[in-house]
């Protein structure tokens, strides 16, 4: 085997190898912003849970206040 293709074949491997890290830095970045996002997600439907609550419980108020006008 010559020389030449030698190193030419392993500049080939360590780009390749070089180009799979870098993709896989950005996806493993991409799962955690995935992450962070679903967990943001999770807790705004739980307040939105809360708010929903407090507003039935408020209009039952409201109708057992005009019931007794």
């Amino acid at each position: 085997m010559p020389t030449a293709t030698f190193s030419a074949e392993r500049t080939e491997l360590i780009d390749l190898r070089q180009q799979a890290h870098y993709w896989r830095a950005h996806h493993a970045r991409a799962l955690e912003r995935e992450a962070a996002w679903k967990a943001k997600c999770q807790e705004l439907q739980a307040t939105v849970s809360e708010l929903e609550a407090v507003l039935q419980q408020v209009k039952q108020d409201a109708e057992i206040g005009r019931a007794h006008v």
